[in-house]
């Protein structure tokens, strides 16, 4: 106890002989002051960059300042923080997903090492999640731009969202429902309520119509890829969804255990003769029943359930065969009349054209009914190769020799000039599209640069001016209006040309 009491005194009489030379004239300790950044910001996917200019104000009247801009994305696990820019104003182009975004603004004085940080957050969201996707073709390239309206637009959504566009002359729009596709951020297989297909010539894509991002193309779409790839339509009924590629149909099965690819292609019959489906092949209104043509044996098919499709069968009111009818498909379209479609067929060997009526049956029939007319060698249309069908009423739309729009009233067999476009433009599209509205669709193209005009009808009319009119850079090649409540039976959108 001696002891210790020993060595506190000594501590106490040392402390207390110590001189104490510290520096005791305190300076204001330094300040960094930051503004000028919101909490949140809200933007669109395919907006234009996102611009945020902070103030940034330091209490040392010397200081060398460095600045950071960094970001992670909160539905990506783990989260990683990655810098995008070391200038002080953010000038960011913005990401082509829906998602929230952590932003990290860091200002530093490198003569002190003293740091500022203020974080906000960027919400991605879409707001093109209806209105008209006009397909084109640019630089022989597939694309979709994007209209709300006659101003309000985006174009080039799949190169902003993918960075890439589909290789190829674009061909056809369309719209699936309840396809398996991965995840692109988790990475896990899942069911897509809605899903369009882009199809060109030489790629498909599935797309999710909710941020235009890919999701498979002809890379992963098929168990066993084609050997040669020149796709024109998909399809569906009520057992699977379908695409024809190089005159033949794959199928994806929607009830048996799958990952959303297409199997190997249905035969034509047991021996596997080789077949061609025409790109005309389509998917009635209400059935969901596929009717499809080959043109190689002159013949109307249907899928079937097995991996052989069904010949149909001729009803006793047919005027030529379903099978063996030595007749070519010019176009077949989908009318509003039940089970009821027209087309236009020309005779392999005497080259005379007539308009079939093609009745099919129920969902579980096979029967057809094909009723001929013939198109009088003197009209525009006996030699016509661009037709569409207005699907209100029995009547084509086509582009004559002369590059003017005629219609032709089926019943009474007479045709009339509908629109001749201006000087230097040349027709690349027609389509009646009934979904939400009702108008004819004209494409135009002139020197690298489309117009769709969209007109009302009436008694098959083209009515006075266009009722809208969309314009931008390519070649029009399909148009459809699309918005969320579309689902698997609307039967607005008949899966034809």
């Amino acid at each position: 106890m001696k002891y210790i009491i020993t060595i506190c005194l000594f501590v106490l009489a040392f402390t207390a002989c110590y001189e104490d030379k510290g520096n005791y004239d305190y300076q204001p300790s330094e300040e960094l002051k930051i503004e000028g950044i919101d909490t949140l910001y809200t933007c669109l996917l395919f907006a234009e960059n996102l611009k945020i200019s902070p103030t940034v104000d330091c209490s040392d009247e010397h200081a060398d300042m460095a600045y950071t801009w960094s970001w992670y994305d909160e539905k990506v696990f783990p989260l990683t923080e990655k810098v995008i820019s070391e200038t002080k104003d953010l000038d960011l182009e913005l990401p082509a997903k829906i998602s929230r975004y952590c932003l990290i603004f860091r200002a530093t004085n490198k003569r002190t090492g003293y740091t500022q940080a203020v974080q906000t957050y960027l919400q991605m969201e879409n707001d093109y999640s209806f209105g008209w996707y006009v397909v084109k073709t640019i630089n022989g390239n597939g694309d979709i731009d994007l209209f709300k309206n006659e101003t309000e637009y985006v174009e080039n959504t799949l190169l902003k969202a993918n960075d890439r566009e589909l290789e190829g002359k674009a061909r056809k729009l369309t719209l699936a429902f309840r396809q398996k596709a991965f995840d692109p951020v988790t990475g896990e297989l899942k069911d897509y309520p809605q899903v369009l297909h882009m199809l060109t010539e030489k790629d498909i894509w599935m797309i999710d119509p909710s941020t235009m991002v890919v999701l498979r193309d002809k890379s992963n779409l098929f168990r066993e890829s084609p050997e040669k790839y020149d796709f024109c339509t998909t399809l569906d009924d009520n057992s699977s969804l379908y695409v024809i590629n190089d005159g033949k149909i794959y199928p994806s099965p929607y009830l048996s255990p799958n990952d959303g690819s297409f199997s190997l292609p249905k035969w034509i019959d047991e021996e596997n003769t080789d077949y061609c489906l025409s790109k005309y092949s389509l998917s009635d209104k209400l059935y969901r029943k596929l009717l499809l043509f080959d043109e190689l044996s002159s013949s109307f098919l249907s899928a079937g359930y097995d991996n052989i499709m069904v010949h149909l069968v001729d009803s006793k009111e047919s005027d030529i065969s379903a099978t063996n009818n030595n007749m070519k498909l010019i176009y077949m379209g989908v009318s509003s009349t039940l089970n009821t479609q027209y087309g236009i067929m020309q005779d392999k060997v005497s080259g005379e054209r007539y308009v079939a009526t093609i009745v099919t049956a129920g969902s579980w029939s096979n029967d057809i009914t094909i009723k001929i007319t013939p198109i009088a060698p003197t009209t525009q249309a006996y030699v016509a190769e661009y037709f569409t069908l207005n699907m209100d009423e029995p009547i084509f739309y086509f582009v004559g020799t002369d590059g003017k729009l005629y219609s032709y009233d089926i019943t009474s067999g007479s045709e009339k000039l509908q629109f001749q476009p201006d000087a230097g433009e040349r027709i690349t599209y027609v389509r009646h599209r009934n979904y939400k509205t009702n108008y004819i669709i004209v494409g135009t193209e002139n020197a690298g640069q489309y117009k769709v005009r969209m007109f009302e009808k009436n008694a098959g009319n083209l009515v006075g001016q266009p009722a809208l009119v969309l314009e931008g850079e390519g070649e029009v090649n399909d148009v459809l209006y699309f918005d969320s409540s579309l689902g698997q039976f609307t039967k607005y959108y008949p899966q034809s040309y």
